[in-house]
């Protein structure tokens, strides 16, 4: 029984650790924008399956920044949920706009002047 409650407790304790260091909330400043795919690369996982890692640009007064993310979900290697010229909902700090988080894929399509 005691054996138990210290792995029920050390699972609860990763559990925790893990949830608060997530990215998602070391954001200061957020501003929200549209973001343009340019760029994925798979990155082979095994038995035919894919992770992508995105990669995509957006603008901020002028000025064009690019992120990146890993997808969290595994794709098969003739299907893709992302492709180049899709718009992202990104999140960044205002002051630092080098400091992005990808949120969501959107239908909308940012605006560039290239």
């Amino acid at each position: 029984m005691k054996k138990k409650n210290i792995i029920t407790a050390v699972l609860l304790l990763s559990f925790i650790i893990i949830g608060c260091s997530e990215k998602k909330h070391k954001i200061k400043n957020p501003e929200y924008t549209l973001a343009i795919v340019i760029d994925i690369k798979k990155e082979h996982w095994g038995r035919g399956f894919y992770k992508p890692h995105v990669f995509y640009k957006f603008e901020v007064n002028g000025i064009y920044y690019e992120g990146d993310f890993e997808s969290d979900q595994m794709e098969r290697s003739y299907t893709s949920k992302y492709s180049v010229g899709d718009s992202l909902l990104i999140k960044f700090n205002k002051k630092k706009p080098m400091e992005n988080l990808f949120i969501k894929r959107t239908y909308a399509k940012p605006r560039y002047d290239d």
